[in-house]
């Protein structure tokens, strides 16, 4: 198959986990001798540039309150990148993974080119694909956007906020799904295919009583994901009785991107005394997140929004790690309390502090979790199986053509 993947953000530029899984399966993909071309946005770079087969051309607006007319031009310039993909490189399918502040037009563009559309639904962008700024400008009441809007619905944009071939929406978690039932999308038949882990990369490492436990954070560093939770956790664990050398915490993630919640967090280092105990990383290439995960013995996963999945979660799990997690939208598909992880409520740090010690105290207990995480991942979340399901929905889609 001739593929064209669709992404506003793709690698190394990237945010968080479904980019990277974007890329892991585009490669995969190649491997198996499908053409793979990617259409991505300028994200990271400073003009739009051909990187091989990926083309880093889309506009990208993140700013939804600028100048109208910027929309209007940024739907013409996607639409146009777009075509001149289409026409030279000639996709037998157009897979798109997340159109967020570029363009869900260009959806309606492929089908225009009689291209089938599949998509894979990692993020909660689809359920809210009425809130594109192209689908926000044409229901403005305002004058001005009403001209705009005519022009560009006369030079070919869109009408309507309908969803293109979207019964080839595959979900990543039940989740995800779930919301977009409750959004009003007609996706009751739509398959769930959660993201699998290379087992192989990601090797379980059994080893014997350490100390002290070390703990470990992957993720972005920003206030929906919890972090003061875990480090507040410390504090409760380090001010006990005989434990202050018996945890150390490893944080890793990009503290660039919110440099006002990072100086938070190390304001409560500062303030809890735990310096000693706690280690910022900085962002780490996702290559060296094995051996990162096999120095460690419990990943802690506190996030205090709904998570969308938790590749993360799968990728610690692979590892052998024991969790202690919250259970927040796709990730309670994975962690099932006292059988792959131990679970705490979101934003609460005593229940975080009180799971951890179980397991610091119990090393049985540790042992059993490592061991049925890392089988929870074999029997149900292995990355040859993902790639396996979606080469043959793709395939799917193009003879349904």
């Amino acid at each position: 198959m001739r593929i064209l993947m669709v992404s506003n953000l793709y690698p190394p530029f990237y945010q968080g986990g479904y980019e990277i899984a974007c890329k892991q399966l585009t490669d995969a993909l190649r491997m198996r001798g499908h053409q793979v071309r990617v259409l991505t946005s300028t994200y990271g770079v400073e003009r739009p540039m051909a990187q091989g087969d990926i083309l880093r051309h889309l506009r990208i607006l993140i700013d939804p309150h600028r100048m109208r007319r910027e929309i209007l031009f940024k739907e013409l310039a996607n639409r146009y990148r777009f075509a001149h993909a289409c026409r030279y490189y000639k996709p037998d399918i157009v897979f798109i993974w997340n159109l967020t502040h570029v363009s869900a037009s260009l959806s309606h563009a492929a089908m225009n080119r009689n291209i089938p559309v599949c998509y894979y639904v990692f993020d909660r962008w689809f359920e809210n694909w009425d809130a594109d700024h192209w689908n926000s400008m044409r229901r403005s009441v305002s004058a001005i956007d009403r001209i705009l809007v005519a022009l560009g619905i006369l030079l070919g944009l869109p009408t309507t906020d309908a969803i293109p071939c979207i019964g080839n929406a595959i979900f990543a978690s039940q989740y995800l799904k779930n919301m977009a039932l409750e959004h009003g999308l007609p996706v009751e038949r739509n398959p769930v295919l959660r993201w699998g882990v290379d087992t192989e990369r990601f090797a379980i490492k059994i080893e014997k009583e350490t100390s002290p436990i070390r703990l470990l954070y992957v993720g972005q560093i920003a206030k929906h994901k919890g972090v003061h939770t875990v480090l507040q956790a410390m504090g409760i664990l380090l001010s006990e009785k005989g434990k202050k050398d018996r945890y150390l915490l490893t944080i890793t993630g990009d503290e660039r991107q919110f440099p006002d919640y990072t100086a938070e967090l190390k304001d409560i280092v500062r303030d809890l005394g735990i310096g000693e105990a706690v280690t910022f990383t900085g962002k780490v290439e996702h290559k060296s997140l094995p051996a990162l995960y096999s120095d460690h013995d419990i990943l802690v996963f506190p996030s205090i929004w709904d998570e969308p999945y938790g590749m993360v979660l799968v990728e610690a799990m692979a590892s052998g790690l024991a969790i202690v997690s919250t259970a927040t939208g796709g990730s309670a598909e994975l962690i099932r309390d006292n059988e792959t992880g131990l679970v705490f409520n979101r934003d609460d740090p005593s229940s975080c502090a009180s799971q951890i010690r179980r397991l610091s105290d119990h090393r049985q207990l540790l042992m059993k979790l490592r061991i049925a995480a890392r089988s929870a991942a074999e029997e149900m979340l292995r990355f040859d199986r993902t790639v396996d399901s979606v080469e043959a929905y793709l395939q799917a889609a193009v003879e349904r053509r």
